[in-house]
């Protein structure tokens, strides 16, 4: 099957990219522990206890430098290349199949997300084509507050009586699309929705009820957020036809 230049553009990107946090992942893992620096030198009890000190704090350093230095600059490609949920390269097929790359930028306090169309159609091809899918389901005492409603892109902001928000938004993806989202107070991991690639955010502890999913079907950009916990914001995604 045969791939088209931006495809393979793409496919050059991600494997390249891999290959990048693989060396990061083995320069972390080669570096010498404590044990084996203090094995190596002998000084006085006092001079090795304000080393062990230095080393540690020299290492985490070291650690912190080499994994940001790779996390700001080295996009994760997924979606379209590596699949970061199944741990494999995706078929030729699917490589074809697929329309949006998806680029995971980590930084200290948040997740950088860009979306772009690797489709060789026009603006006006994917517009035509594109059909934004609405969620059947809705929680109980929710209602729209307001709402941006148009055929490439979707903003609807529901309120409940305690004040909580739940925001459901859309994009049809015809170039480039970014997102930000925090990552200080949330965890992170991959799940399936309806068969598709889903990054899921979810408050740390018991009573941080945030929950945010963002992923992408065809050419459109999906996100939902809200503050009612994660099987309800999954079970909104669910609901989207």
């Amino acid at each position: 099957m045969e791939l088209d230049k931006k495809q393979k553009e793409s496919l050059f990107d991600a494997l390249l990219t891999y290959a990048v946090k693989e060396n990061a992942i083995n320069e972390i893992n080669e570096m010498p522990t404590e044990e084996q620096i203090k094995e190596d030198m002998s000084f006085s009890a006092a001079f090795e206890s304000k080393m062990q000190g230095l080393i540690k704090r020299r290492r985490n350093k070291r650690i912190l430098k080499s994994t940001y230095k790779y996390g700001k600059k080295v996009a994760v490609f997924v979606s379209i290349i590596v699949s970061l949920g199944f741990g494999t390269l995706m078929t030729a097929e699917a490589v074809q199949n697929a329309v949006i790359s998806t680029v995971v930028e980590w930084y200290e306090d948040h997740n950088g997300f860009i979306f772009k169309n690797t489709s060789s159609k026009s603006d006006e091809e994917i517009l035509n084509e594109a059909k934004i899918k609405l969620p059947s389901y809705i929680p109980e005492g929710f209602e729209l507050s307001e709402s941006e409603d148009y055929d490439s892109f979707k903003l609807y902001l529901y309120k409940n009586k305690e004040g909580i928000n739940l925001v459901f938004n859309a994009a049809v993806v015809t170039d480039k699309n970014e997102t930000f989202i925090d990552n200080e107070y949330t965890d992170y991991e991959i799940i399936e929705i309806n068969g598709n690639e889903v990054y899921l955010f979810s408050g740390k502890g018991r009573d941080y009820d945030y929950a945010s999913v963002i992923w992408t079907e065809g050419n459109i950009k999906y996100e939902i957020d809200s503050w009612i916990g994660v099987i309800e914001v999954i079970r909104i995604a669910k609901s989207l036809d």
